[in-house]
């Protein structure tokens, strides 16, 4: 996880990017595919994006429903 410091600004790090994916999980379920091809902008790769996907469900607010397949954002 890289975290704000010196080197790596808030808007570059995994905190700052969460927000990114927020917006989209906010409005609609999305798939994991999905999420990633939208928002692949905001991200260096694809370790990238899986590290604050990861940061977001252990931080409870989003869920993934195996029977859809699809990411759901969590109140």
């Amino acid at each position: 996880m890289r975290f704000p410091n010196k080197i790596i600004s808030y808007k570059e790090s995994t905190i700052g990017k969460l927000d990114v994916l927020l917006e989209i999980t906010i409005k609609r379920d999305v798939s994991p595919l999905e999420l990633y091809e939208e928002t692949k902008e905001n991200f260096e790769d694809i370790g990238d994006y899986i590290e604050t996907l990861v940061c977001l469900y252990a931080l409870k607010r989003a869920s993934f429903n195996a029977k859809t397949g699809r990411i759901t954002y969590v109140i």
